[in-house]
């Protein structure tokens, strides 16, 4: 018998794109297991179907009531709902949904979930989490059960060798970048031999703060482009000698990808994740990039693209700690 399961999960300038791109890692494991999937968003439906794929698409309002209703037509027909992202927790605790359904909450910050539900907490370190979800009927903790975009799996595991003298270094901070992050880190960059490649994704829009940096940072680099939402995004990440990044779901990209990465919380809900990673050995930085003066960011950055004894070790660590099958083990567990 088919088996039925309903994703919730948003993605846009406001909440990023790291759920919606989770979303469509369970998504397309679910369908190779032969699942019958919907997914349930308030994200522009373009950009719901550019991150998950072709999938029966369930849109609307991004308004409270219109969020309860919705969610409370649609899972009653599913064997499991998978919940991401936190106006969605919010809706089903409001919603009162009465059906025979198995629910399944992403978490990242350690909030306590509905009893009897399953939480899944892919971040480093959450193995020892267990303790915050009393509510939890099952705990899936660690980077075993992180998941993946469907695109990066499709991609394979690893990346280019690293070139000996760093020549190619990417800076992005996700799909949408909310706090100006971007903006932060390439007015910081020192001068530099190498090809710098600025990523903004879909969601990006603080382009003049942006525009005023990268004219700041030419003055000391020969070669440097801005990209935004490019279709080669994920060869351009797995050609770079070093990975300038924020700390949320683009580090387990970055991980399967084994590029050396030196990363920041720029965000609340990356402070824990940035610190793990940092305190493991696995990437650079780990602070929040708000209390990082420029030109100690400045001087960071130089120091890691002249040191490629330290990029190699920070390459092999933190690609050895995503291996892509997260999703696949989240659903085996249910």
């Amino acid at each position: 018998m088919t088996r039925r399961l309903l994703v919730c999960a948003d993605g846009g300038p406001a909440v990023g794109l790291g759920h919606l791109a989770r979303a469509g890692g369970l998504i397309a494991a679910a369908r190779l297991a032969g699942w019958e999937v919907r997914l349930l968003t308030c994200a522009a439906p373009g950009l719901a179907t550019r991150l998950v794929g072709a999938v029966d698409l369930l849109s609307c309002a991004d308004a409270a009531p219109a969020r309860r209703a919705a969610l409370v037509a649609a899972a009653v027909a599913a064997d499991v709902v998978a919940v991401d992202g936190a106006a969605w927790r919010q809706v089903w605790s409001e919603a009162g949904v009465d059906a025979a359904c198995q629910l399944v909450i992403f978490d990242d910050l350690g909030l306590d979930v509905p009893a009897g539900s399953i939480v899944v907490n892919g971040n480093l370190g959450a193995e020892t989490w267990a303790g915050r979800y009393p509510g939890a009927h099952r705990h899936l903790l660690g980077r075993g059960f992180q998941v993946v975009r469907p695109a990066l799996t499709a991609a394979g595991r690893g990346g280019a060798p690293l070139a000996p003298v760093a020549r190619r270094l990417v800076v992005t901070m996700g799909g949408s970048d909310p706090v100006g992050a971007t903006a932060h880190v390439v007015a910081a960059l020192p001068a530099l031999p190498v090809a710098v490649d600025v990523v903004i994704g879909p969601g990006f829009a603080d382009h003049a703060a942006l525009a005023a940096a990268v004219v700041h940072a030419r003055a000391g680099l020969a070669d440097l482009r801005v990209w935004t939402d490019p279709p080669d995004l994920l060869t351009r990440l797995g050609q770079a000698d070093l990975v300038l990044s924020a700390a949320g779901g683009t580090l387990a990209e970055l991980a399967y990808l084994g590029r050396p990465t030196m990363a920041w919380a720029i965000v609340a809900d990356q402070r824990d994740n940035a610190a793990a990673h940092a305190a493991a050995g696995l990437i650079a930085g780990g602070e929040e990039l708000a209390d990082v003066a420029p030109v100690a960011l400045g001087v960071a950055i130089a120091a890691l693209v002249g040191d490629a004894s330290r990029r190699h070790q920070l390459a092999h660590a933190l690609g050895a700690s995503v291996d892509g099958a997260g999703a696949a083990r989240i659903l085996a567990a249910l």
